[in-house]
Order: structure tokens, then sequence, then C-alpha cells
């Protein structure tokens, strides 16, 4: 039986897939977390994953995020300033670098669309205009 991955574990695992997005890490056998692109060089912005990683490459990182639900595993680099000597209870805090809190609704609790605009709003607009109007 093998041990359930928690926050603050630490492992020295392999890429084994790079995206637009993050490498995943192989930490166990069957078991991969994701390292963020914004979390790959601490303190620098990397244009590409593969300009500073490639399949293979074996990393040292800290688990920083557990979501059971979704089967996601963030991971920071051990060595990352932010996340080195910190108790896991820090560590919660830290997060993986997913890009941004998620989006909130608006105060009426009515759900935006996915460009941030109010679709109710869009759509009275579209309502409300005169087709036969001219338009400038």
């Amino acid at each position: 039986m093998t041990k359930e991955v928690e926050v603050g574990d630490e492992f020295t695992g392999k890429v084994v897939k790079t995206t637009a997005f993050g490498a995943f890490i192989e930490l166990s056998k069957g078991t991969d977390g994701l390292l963020h692109i914004s979390n790959i060089s601490p303190g620098q912005r990397i244009g590409s994953v593969e300009e500073v990683l490639s399949r293979g490459d074996e990393l040292s990182v800290r688990v920083v995020e557990v979501d059971r639900e979704r089967g996601r595993i963030g991971l920071r680099l051990a060595s990352d300033p932010d996340v080195a000597g910190k108790s896991v209870e820090e560590l919660a805090t830290v997060g993986s670098g997913d890009p941004g809190p998620p989006r909130r609704d608006r105060r009426d609790g009515r759900p935006r669309d996915g460009r941030g605009r109010d679709r109710e709003r869009d759509r009275s607009r579209v309502r409300d205009r005169d087709p036969d109007r001219p338009r400038s």
C-alpha cells in the first residue's frame, strides 16, 4: 500500500510531460503533480516551459496543494524561497501558482460570461436596439 500525498511532502521526481502552463512531475508510480510555469524559475518570467525543463529532467519538488476532489497536486521547487523551510500550515497559504483567484459572480449573484461581461446586460442591449434605426 502506498502513502497518500500530503501538503509538505518532498519528492525528487522526473518531468513526464511539459505543457504551455507547466510541467507534470512524476512523484511516484502513477502519481503526478503540476509545477506551474510561474514556479519553474522563481523570480523570473520564462516564455515557455521547454526553455528550462525537458522530459526526463529530475527535480526536487515540494507539495503545496492537494485537491482530492479534482485529483490535482500542486508543486513548487523545493529550493524556492517561498516554500523552503515552511511548515505545512504556511505552505497551505502559499499555493501552487495557478493563475489568479477564481472569478467571482456579480454582487447580485448573477454569473458573468467568460469575458467578464454581464450576460443579462448585454442581452438587454441587443433587444433594445431598433433594427430599422440607422447605425452610425
